[in-house]
């Protein structure tokens, strides 16, 4: 065979190799869109069947049918309607999905397998509050992933099953590694049964986070008995700590936080000044009105903006004082108050 003739059933090779390589597309294109259909379809009957079965039109026996007895196409189907119903609905639901044996799934899937999968699975077994689950999202705060453990510990947070808080610092490793907000969010379950532990953490050796996410909690508490340790720990040497007493105790609202909250308005650290200052608003301290129209001239904007909205805060008195140092001499107060009441008339 010569060159050429070698040349051309080359080419023609190739071109038929495209062409099955097209055709192999088409067809796997095809497949997809029909296997996606048929998904989307199944998913619908499924979600039909669980809401019948949740208007008492249904059993559990026709909720599996509808999935083609594919108990994982329930769980998600199932799992993804957990956060839309409410009551007694909400509680059938996740009735079906563990006598389903979802739950079991979910157990397994945290076990094992990939890292976003899993992740999931932990965060989806706060729906079963059964001993089983506690012991899964339990072993799930000691994974190597931290994204695991902080899922783990929104879980047990959400169903009340929290570890001591000395046990949680020392499993999420609080203050080694960056942590995401949700960490909020599992401290303030702690502040509902474990208050007394969040302010013995405030009196020993834990990490500056951990603390401040201990006094966030007890801020959202609601609970007036744990002012003391509070106002204590706005006279930390730390300034992120001192900030966040002063966070804390703008979200308790007490007035018997005005000493300490004077004290803030002059603390050295602009972070603390501005927490004190939202303070005098949120709580209605108003005898403290001209510390915060001395504040208007502060060298930091940040506090300066701060006092201004806690004037207005306070009222017709606290919104005259703005006025009054918007028409003031020209300088840092004047131009904060014009930008305060510019704003406002937005």
């Amino acid at each position: 065979m010569s060159f050429l003739d070698a040349l051309w059933v080359g080419s023609l090779a190739l071109v038929a190799l495209s062409l099955c390589i097209v055709m192999f597309l088409i067809i796997h294109r095809w497949l997809d869109g029909r296997i996606e259909r048929h998904l989307k379809l199944r998913r619908g009957q499924v979600e039909a069947a669980i809401f019948a079965f949740l208007d008492g039109k249904a059993d559990q026996d026709d909720v599996s049918k509808a999935a083609g007895h594919r108990i994982e196409l329930v769980g998600e189907v199932g799992l993804d309607l957990v956060d839309l119903v409410r009551g007694q609905d909400r509680e059938h639901l996740i009735a079906l999905l563990a006598a389903l044996g979802i739950a079991d799934v979910q157990r397994r899937r945290a076990n094992r397998g990939r890292r976003l999968a899993r992740i999931t699975a932990v965060a989806r077994l706060r729906c079963f509050h059964d001993d089983a689950t506690q012991v899964a999202l339990q072993c799930a705060l000691d994974d190597r992933d931290p994204d695991i453990r902080l899922a783990a510990a929104e879980s047990l947070a959400e169903i009340g099953a929290l570890p001591s808080v000395a046990e949680l610092v020392d499993k999420l490793r609080i203050g080694t590694a960056q942590h995401s907000q949700s960490l909020r969010h599992v401290f303030r379950g702690l502040a509902r049964r474990q208050s007394g532990e969040l302010v013995a953490l405030l009196a020993g050796e834990a990490p500056s986070l951990a603390k401040v996410l201990a006094l966030d909690a007890l801020g959202r508490s609601g609970d007036y008995g744990v002012m003391a340790p509070i106002i204590a720990a706005s006279e930390d040497a730390d300034v992120d700590l001192r900030a966040a007493a002063f966070r804390a105790l703008a979200d308790l609202g007490h007035p018997a936080a005005l000493a300490a909250v004077a004290r803030g308005l002059a603390d050295p650290a602009w972070e603390v000044r501005t927490q004190a200052a939202i303070c005098v608003g949120r709580i209605g301290l108003a005898t403290l009105l001209p510390k915060l129209v001395e504040l208007l001239g502060d060298s930091v904007w940040w506090v300066r903006f701060r006092a201004a909205e806690a004037l207005f805060a306070l009222g017709e008195t606290g919104e005259h004082a703005v006025i009054a140092a918007s028409q003031g001499a020209p300088g840092p107060a004047a131009r904060t108050a014009h930008l305060v009441l510019a704003e406002r008339a937005a």
